[in-house]
């Protein structure tokens, strides 16, 4: 059996701790608003063979699994009424979200300057509510209050 790595060992903490908090089995513990689920793309396993059906997926801090469709940066659809994320792929195959938006076509411009190589879409999100929440949770950047600051409300 090969030793866990630091980066393997913080992925399965990572899915443990969503797997709590999904489930809610845990309610003898106070709220952690402190606590921080890293945004990371999860890809589809059932599509890794298929040729021609660029899907994957992203979980968000809430540990929410949100399908996308992976279109090259160059050659983004209408993608009106949906989420966008834009992501720069390493060599190694590695994505890094560098920015997630109800984006139109400047926006698209702007990440393809910052090096965006692909443009995700999501386009379940049913109106602009949803499309609000899922960008909120897609996103890295969150304040986090200080220690002993509220907890979430009921």
């Amino acid at each position: 059996m090969p030793a866990l790595d630091r980066r393997s060992a913080g992925r399965i903490l990572e899915q443990m701790m969503n797997m709590l908090l999904q489930s809610g089995s845990w309610p003898m513990l106070p709220p952690r608003r402190d606590l921080r689920i890293h945004v990371r793309e999860d890809p589809l396993r059932a599509t890794a063979g298929l040729r021609g059906l660029d899907l994957t997926a992203w979980r968000g801090r809430s540990g929410r699994r949100y399908v996308v469709a992976v279109h090259p940066a160059e050659d983004v659809p209408d993608a009106t009424g949906s989420v966008l994320l834009a992501v720069r792929r390493d060599r190694g195959g590695e994505a890094r979200l560098l920015g997630v938006a109800d984006g139109d076509e400047a926006w698209v411009d702007r990440m393809r300057a910052r090096g965006a190589t692909e443009i995700h879409v999501h386009r379940l999100a049913a109106d602009a509510t949803a499309r609000r929440a899922a960008i909120e949770d897609l996103s890295e950047l969150r304040r986090v209050p200080p220690r002993g600051g509220p907890g979430p409300g009921p």
